[in-house]
């Protein structure tokens, strides 16, 4: 009877449950073709049975949530059901619709705290029970009774109460289990808050013990683990997140950064690291198996004196990651860096203000296209075919396009090639690297850079080359790695690194390269002695970034590095040290370390349809430590294959990243996915904070389970939260999303302040301090809160007074969307009659619609009568004395926007206070002016049943870098 059906919590698998109210939810997907009695056949009556109470099992009817869509219905502004988000074109065909069941019962001590349920439903034709799931598929919860009394509630504890929890967080010894000694915290490490502490702790030297490879220490058994997110290394080259429950296990794996939630609003952040002169010594936690134990492994050349593990407890998780990294970085030494007027002039070509252009601008990267077959002809030809097509559909055309691995003079194009050169592939780039990059300027393209490996290629340096003639080289043994076999290799000797860099960057500064792509960099961990105590390869891996970073910033302008396969505990503790400038007389050997991208993933692979899912969760997941780096660098998603499987996904993803966006592929590839509804017709990335993974989702691996992924980002311009959900799994899912509370944890996170109410006269923000004019009150005692909710897949929006607690969400494999919630501006008429509440939700073209607001509705003016329909009114108009010549419910509306948007949509709704049915009151729009141009009513259209205006912007013309709308209205 039912094509699908959807439980929640999912069967199969076990969920925490940490919320005061315990939800159940069951959604059918039903096929209206199906008849009984000549009417489509649906649910009757669904039922959880679960041994919730007292171990028992029994039955617990659930109540209807109603259909949806419902045939003779069409939808208006506002919100019916917990059903009314859900696209059924992401998982239904034409004929089907979704029937929803639920059930919420408040958490008490009377339940357990393990329990077991299913779902069993009858239909309208039979009174047959059905069962969901089959034998053993029971969903398994683990149920945590959160009360508003908890200590780990926020509002309660003291600090004293964060520092001994702090302490008490690994477990004292067990003399008839082990002799474990508790770790120390260092005296003047502490810093608290209401929220939680964070310190320093050192294990005892007593645990103290050597392999072959590397010393270790014992550090602790923690103690109440519920869930745990470790982010562990795959490889010496990138990080990926691992969760567990209970006892923290992630096999061979060694961890990076561990988070643990010990108990509802309690939770633990660890990292090791070295203090003194081996700071840049690699330091990881590793669990022993089986036994809670975990210890912290170094190199060789690290006495147990210098081991620090920074930790940090917080009612917030981010908070206590960010508290960690402020603990480490207080402890590491600072680093001298060159003063910048010292910079070499760039190429004359570039633009030494776009430093920040790789960001702002959509790009091209050559590797998924051409992988290492890329010559001058194929990178020119794509370029211009590209740019044919992106003028014949007034489409984004990359601003900066990347020469992948491929260019380089080596011996052999694989993990044993050898670099000969510096320069490029004769045979390839006939012209060298100038020739291709003065004809992709002439195409519009705006900086072009190359990769390379930090050693110069995969396998170093030719030892019968020139460049062994040009400089001192050294002989290593490279052990196998996942990217690499084992074998010997040639490297630059520390001493001569600074000179090769200088001339390898001072030589693709004169053939127009602008900024470079350095991956293979954690290579030298691979190296044998790596972990030796004279420490000399941990030394030189510091050499070659200095000199590397140094070239950079001398020769290739702002802006200029892509930090790849470095996800290495050396380069986090590098982006954490704090800098020190030198005086323009200084001639030491510092490097000036200028904002750079780094990736934040292992690679994106177009023709592997598992790891589409992981690609993105890994990111996301990522995303909780690399957002903390942000000062030193902005964290890159890699780039995608256009109308590929997967690809709306990973544009969306991308978009929403706070980092570049930037398309692989042909010309075929470029044409099959509309890329301006990521980065608009002119290919310009709005600028975004990244994600914030919802807790919900931060302790489970969302490809693995049935359940969809949702991430919060906060635009405060727009005074909204886009709420994004991905399908990171292999199937169709509903899955309901706590709205209300995903949109509570993100106002703590920011810090937003409640709405203000514009009174008549007044020309403020809802976001802004500024001085208001006329009578202007506060919110809270004279106008009621109301939100728009809008819909990026569907386009519609919603207007409510509350934010609903639940909304169901289906997303096909592979699929996503944006939930964008929006404060109103609340706007009382000058009779105190009737309230108008308005919101800017921006390019409603673009997947993060609000993404463009510069400034929501930030200012509303009383338009006097005798003033004409095509007049304009400045921000700082003031309102003659007389109210007598004013319309009372005439009125101008404004808001800014950024990024040449095509389209913006705005939400208003009126109504009526003096009413007790408080009814809406019919809008009337006048005119629409954008930048001062009157946009004819052909191009602006309102709808009276949903409230939303949308306004054609591409009539304007070139529009401004940002551009001010002002709608003149009556209701």
């Amino acid at each position: 009877m039912a094509h699908q059906v959807h439980v929640s919590p999912p069967l199969g698998v076990l969920t925490h449950v940490r919320e005061p109210v315990m939800s159940f939810r069951v959604y059918f997907v039903l096929d209206s073709n199906v008849l009984f009695d000549g009417k489509p056949v649906f649910v009757q009556n669904a039922e959880v049975w679960s041994n919730i109470f007292d171990g028992a099992w029994r039955s617990i009817a659930m109540h209807t949530e109603g259909v949806f869509p419902k045939p003779e219905h069409e939808h208006g502004g506002a919100l019916e059901s917990e059903l009314a988000f859900v696209n059924t074109s992401h998982i239904a065909g034409q004929s089907s619709r979704i029937q929803g069941f639920g059930l919420d019962l408040p958490v008490s001590s009377s339940m357990e705290k393990t329990f077991e349920f299913t779902v069993r439903w009858r239909d309208s034709r039979n009174g047959t029970w059905h069962w969901a799931g089959g034998l053993g598929q029971n969903a398994r919860v683990s149920l945590t009774h959160v009360r508003e009394t908890d200590p780990c509630r926020p509002r309660a504890p003291l600090p004293n109460f964060w520092r001994q929890r702090l302490r008490s967080a690994f477990q004292p010894k067990d003399s008839s289990k082990d002799d474990l000694s508790l770790p120390v915290a260092v005296a003047d490490s502490w810093h608290m808050s209401s929220t939680g502490a964070s310190c320093l702790f050192k294990p005892a030297a007593a645990t103290e013990a050597k392999s072959e490879k590397n010393s270790s220490v014992i550090l602790g058994r923690l103690a109440d683990i519920q869930q745990y997110l470790a982010f562990v290394r795959k490889d010496p080259f990138w990080i990926i997140p691992h969760t567990g429950n209970g006892t923290v296990d992630t096999g061979s794996m060694d961890i990076v950064l561990l988070l643990v939630e010990l108990e509802p609003g309690a939770y633990l952040a660890l990292m090791p690291f070295v203090r003194g002169p081996n700071a840049n010594c690699v330091a990881v936690l590793r669990p022993r198996s089986n036994t809670g134990i975990l210890t912290v492994a170094t190199g060789h050349s690290v006495s147990c004196g210098s081991i620090r593990v920074a930790a940090a407890i917080n009612t917030r998780p981010y908070d206590a990651v960010e508290e960690l990294f402020a603990r480490i970085q207080q402890c590491l030494p600072f680093r001298s860096v060159p003063n910048v007027s010292k910079r070499n002039s760039p190429s004359k070509h570039l633009d030494t203000m776009s430093d920040a252009l790789l960001q702002e601008h959509m790009g091209y990267c050559t590797w998924n296209a051409f992988y290492q077959q890329v010559s001058h002809h194929s990178v020119v030809s794509m370029l211009k075919t590209m740019r044919d097509a992106s003028i014949a559909a007034d489409g984004p055309f990359p601003a900066w396009v990347a020469i992948d691995d491929g260019w380089q003079s080596v011996s052999t194009y694989d993990g044993f090639g050898q670099l000969y050169d510096i320069y490029a592939n004769s045979e390839k780039f006939p012209g060298q690297l100038k020739q291709t990059v003065n004809e992709l300027l002439s195409l519009g393209v705006k900086r072009v850079g190359v990769w390379h490996a930090l050693w110069g290629y995969w396998g170093g340096i030719n030892p019968q080359g020139p460049l062994a003639k040009r400089y001192k080289i050294e002989k290593y043994h490279r052990m196998r790695s996942s990217v690499a076999e084992e074998c010997d290799v040639w490297l630059i000797a520390s001493c001569s690194i600074k000179q090769f860099y200088s001339d390898f960057y001072s030589w693709l500064g004169s053939q127009g390269i602008s900024f470079v792509k350095v991956d293979y960099q954690a290579a030298f961990e691979t190296l044998q002695g790596y972990s030796h105590s004279d420490g000399k390869i941990g030394g030189m891996y510091s050499a070659y970034l200095d000199a590397m970073e140094q070239a950079a910033h001398d020769h290739l302008g702002p802006g200029s590095v892509i930090h790849c396969m470095a996800q290495s505990p050396h380069v986090i503790m590098r982006a954490l040290q704090q800098t020190t400038q030198q005086s323009q007389n200084s001639h030491s050997s510092g490097y000036f370390s200028e904002h750079a991208l780094f990736r934040n993933s292992d690679d994106y692979f177009p023709d592997v349809p598992s790891s589409h899912g992981w690609h993105i969760y890994c990111n996301m997941a990522n995303a909780v430590w690399t957002r903390f780096l942000r000062k030193r660098f902005s964290a890159d998603w890699d780039m995608f294959r256009p109308g590929r499987q997967g690809c709306d996904i990973h544009a969306a993803s991308r978009a929403l990243s706070g980092g570049p966006v930037y398309i692989t592929g042909s010309q075929n590839d470029y044409d099959a996915q509309k890329l301006s509804q990521y980065v608009g017709n002119s290919g310009l990335v709005a600028a975004v904070e990244p994600p914030l993974l919802d807790i919900q989702c931060l302790f489970t691996d969302m490809t693995a389970t049935p359940r969809i992924m949702v991430s919060t980002t906060y635009l405060p311009n727009a005074e909204a939260t886009s709420v994004s959900v991905f399908n990171t799994t292999a199937n169709s899912l509903i899955s309901p999303t706590s709205l209300a509370r995903v949109y509570a944890d993100r106002l703590v996170d920011t810090g937003e302040q409640s709405q203000q109410m514009l009174q008549p006269g007044s020309a403020i923000s809802s976001n802004s301090n500024a001085n208001n004019s006329g009578n202007n009150t506060s919110t809270s005692s004279n106008i009621s809160e109301y939100y728009a909710i809008y819909q990026q897949s569907t386009n519609r929006v919603l207007m409510v007074p509350t934010l609903p607690t639940t909304i169901a969400i289906a997303l096909q494999p592979l699929g996503s969307d944006l939930i964008s919630v929006f404060r109103m501006a609340g706007i009382r008429s000058g009779d105190r009659g009737a309230i108008l509440y308005a919101a800017c939700l921006g390019d409603t073209s673009r997947f993060v619609s609000a993404s463009v607001v510069e400034r929501s509705v930030y200012g509303v003016l009383p338009r006097p009568s005798s003033i004409g329909s095509n007049s304009s009114l400045s921000s700082n108009y003031t309102p003659p004395a007389s109210p007598s010549i004013y319309s009372s419910r005439q009125w101008n509306v404004r808001a800014r926007v950024a990024y040449q948007p095509s389209v913006v949509a705005f939400a208003l709704l009126a109504v009526e206070t003096t009413s007790l049915a408080r009814r809406a009151p019919s809008i009337v729009i006048s005119s629409v002016r954008v930048s001062g141009y009157e946009v004819p009513d052909s191009h602006y259209s309102f709808s009276k049943t949903t409230g939303m205006l949308i306004i054609d912007t591409s009539s304007v013309g070139e529009m401004t870098s940002v551009s001010s709308i002002t709608i003149t209205l009556t209701f």
